[in-house]
């Protein structure tokens, strides 16, 4: 595909909706899924008040208002995704109420979300009776003539699109990664807080220089077929939308030019885009704020759809392989929200745009009169879509893919906007704008609410036969069964760590992890190292270490920490270092080689475990690979061969010697200086005879020096 494209106006703008029918609407007798489309106009006329600002002119691509409804499996599922920032409260009501009912459903299968463009319009009911209530002006972005007009229209076309369905036959679903567009907005500093917010346009270069962050890279499609024919195309992708804004243009910015290059590239079907849980996600890496950027994120967005749609896999579908369940779950609104201090601040201030008070307000009026938002699970064959409420964090996303990996997982969010921004738990204790009073409107149990809730309805769906799947910390740790006097709690989980592979605490308290992001090595990612060092911190001292980042990046493959004077030795087939922090930002800026020549055979068996022991040296398993160990930077030194030995050095004198022992992994020792190991297979191994007394008599044969102590072995019979 061209990078370059010539846009034109168009006319008319567009809201688009797709059906899949049954023999019980009279329109679409036949029997079997099918799919309807239709297109109405959602780009707001000049003079109208959009979430910032007022409309001075049209664009050159229009907003649309696209989305499916889902009729052959019992009654229609309505699905809707709209180019505005927000639908919010009695506005979600009111568009949910006109779908079902062009449609022939309830509101309960119906699920309208927004892209969160800026130059939009927002929508919300709720608050606009609270302006009419206290009689205010300045708040045209509440005044709802033009929302229930689109409203209209869009149930007017359902209506009109029903006798014009297509068959469907197959479904599809393909997926790719989106290269350098999504980063986290959220930078941490070395306490645990946010340090800075990386927003969408970042002119920062030392901002834009930071990691990506965590983020999910892919975008995926699930796409509907009559045959080889494709009649509806829905992408999800997580990324706040914004390249610029405050212009008075309404622009479905970057991801819906992307949308309409795709659809010029397959003109055959309608293209759905749903934004994902991308509450702090955007594009600010990536985006310094010139405006050639739109054009720029809008290609790179469209390039990962076009790649997700080459590798798209079509396998049958039936009205069967359709499901729809609904959780209805209540968020508790922040603590801070308070109706008499609001209502005075709202008189007294001068209105803004999103998110302000009133907002706020409107939505702890909706919860106190106890209203619930559907959280819905769509099943299409093996695939699977949450529709989720707010501008939720992308921990929510990973997580339900984590939950159904044998599945094909996707979720849109910004579904009802009245929660605003919707964080994890320990995301409201770090700070930052996104779970701040100006941004969010729940409080931090919000989370435990929705996760389970994306639980029971990802799990109730068909298990593999005798996989056991992923559960969340919480419901993990509900399965284990400990001895009588003994407890176990959680104290760090994703996405505060990732594939860990060992952990270690300083003097302070704080927990060093090392993860290794490419196991197995001979089959991982990138051929690059891709190891690394966290380090964690519970600052508020509940044993839960809540604020999470990277220590030392770029490491082969660690398995073995122990700290030391601030710092901590890493051992990390070939070489053992030492990383330290001195300038206070969280980085190790020491990165000191200090031994190299561990053995690498396989993943499961380098060198591992480094433990302090009682006479202030350091001891490590040297396990199955072997080595010629040397000081680093010293080729020409004598080499100590590790082949069957474990090991141990002198931090200060950095000593080198090797010791009975040399099992797979683990490396304990008691207080009497009794060393104790195990591999997969023998759960605990004593080293019987340490190397020192053996030395004395070379001449002496000993068969073994070490023994396994295991239930069942001779020792414990």
């Amino acid at each position: 595909m061209s990078r370059c494209i010539t846009f034109w106006r168009l006319l008319t703008a567009s809201v688009s909706v797709i059906l899949l029918t049954n023999s019980a609407q009279p329109a679409t007798a036949d029997v079997g899924l099918k799919v309807a489309t239709f297109d109405v106009d959602a780009t707001p006329p000049n003079g109208t008040a959009m979430a910032y600002d007022i409309v001075k002119r049209q664009g050159e691509l229009p907003l649309r208002c696209r989305g499916i409804v889902l009729l052959g499996a019992e009654q229609p599922i309505v699905l809707c995704a709209v180019d505005w920032i927000g639908i919010a409260n009695a506005g979600q009501d009111a568009f949910r109420d006109a779908l079902a009912k062009a449609a022939g459903t309830t509101r309960e299968r119906v699920a309208v979300h927004t892209l969160h463009q800026h130059d939009a319009p927002g929508c919300d009911f709720s608050a606009e009776k609270i302006v009419d209530e206290l009689d205010l002006k300045g708040y045209g972005r509440f005044q709802g003539d033009f929302h229930r007009l689109v409203i209209q229209r869009t149930a007017e076309a359902i209506q009109a699109a029903l006798p014009q369905a297509s068959s469907i036959t197959h479904y599809g679903w393909g997926t790719a990664e989106v290269q350098k567009v999504a980063s986290n907005r959220r930078i941490m500093g070395p306490d645990g807080k946010v340090r800075a917010v990386r927003y969408t346009a970042t002119r920062s270069a030392a901002l834009r220089a930071e990691p990506e962050g965590v983020i999910d890279p892919e975008v995926s499609l699930l796409s509907f077929w009559n045959n080889e024919k494709p009649v509806a195309i829905l992408s999800y992708y997580a990324c706040h939308p914004q390249s610029y804004y405050r212009t008075g243009v309404p622009s479905p910015d970057f991801p819906g030019i992307a949308r309409f290059m795709r659809g010029q590239s397959v003109p055959d079907a309608l293209h759905v885009h749903f934004n994902g849980a991308g509450g702090n996600i955007g594009a600010g890496k990536y985006n310094d704020g010139d405006k050639e950027n739109r054009i720029v994120l809008a290609n790179r967005l469209a390039d990962g759809m076009k790649q997700a749609w080459d590798k798209t896999e079509k396998w049958p579908i039936a009205p069967e392989d359709i499901s729809w369940q609904v959780e209805a779950v209540q968020l508790p609104p922040a603590e801070y929200i308070q109706e008499e201090t609001y209502l005075k601040a709202i008189k007294e201030e001068a209105p803004r745009g999103y998110i302000a008070r009133i907002d706020q307000l409107a939505w702890l009026r909706r919860c106190q009169d106890g209203h619930a938002i559907d959280v819905a699970c769509l099943g299409v064959g093996r695939s699977r879509v949450l529709h989720m409420p707010g501008e939720l964090f992308v921990e929510y996303q990973l997580l339900a893919k984590a939950l159904r990996p044998d599945l094909d997982v996707a979720m849109a969010a910004y579904g009802e906007y009245g929660p605003g921004y919707i964080g994890t738990k320990a995301a409201y204790a770090e700070g930052g704008y996104e779970t701040s009073q100006l941004a969010s409107g729940v409080s931090p149990g919000a989370e435990a609410i929705l996760n389970r809730a994306m639980e029971k309805l990802l799990g109730e769906q068909e298990e593999l036969s005798g996989r056991i799947l992923p559960k969340s910390p919480e419901r993990a740790l509900e399965t284990f069964e400990v001895a009588d006097g003994f407890e176990m709690q959680i104290v760090a989980s994703e996405p505060q760590i990732q594939e860990p592979i060992v952990v270690s605490y300083d003097e302070s308290g704080q927990m060093y992890v090392a993860e290794y992001l490419k196991f197995p090595s001979h089959h991982g990612k990138s051929d690059g190292p891709n190891g690394r060092i966290r380090l964690l911190t519970d600052k508020d001292a509940d044993g839960r270490y809540e604020t999470s980042r990277v220590f030392a990046n770029g490491i082969a493959w660690p398995t073995g920490i122990c700290p030391w004077k601030g710092g901590i030795f890493v051992v990390a087939a070939p070489d053992l270092w030492y990383f330290k922090d001195t300038d206070g930002d969280g980085d190790a800026d020491v990165r000191t080689k200090i031994y190299t020549g561990f053995g690498f055979r396989n993943d499961e068996g380098t060198a591992n475990n480094l433990k302090w022991g009682l006479d202030n040296w350091i001891y490590g398993a040297g396990s199955n690979s072997g080595g010629e160990i040397r000081p680093a930077g010293k080729s020409d030194a004598p080499a100590v061969s590790l082949r069957g030995r474990d090991f141990r050095f002198h931090p200060e004198t950095l000593e080198f010697q090797t010791l009975s022992g040399s099992e797979q992994y683990g490396n304990a020792l008691d207080d009497y200086g009794n060393r104790f190991l195990c591999s997969n297979s023998k759960p605990a191994v004593h080293v019987v005879l340490p190397a020192r007394y053996l030395e004395r008599n070379p001449y002496l044969s000993v068969q073994n020096v070490r023994t396994s102590i295991a239930k069942g072995t001779p020792l414990c019979a």
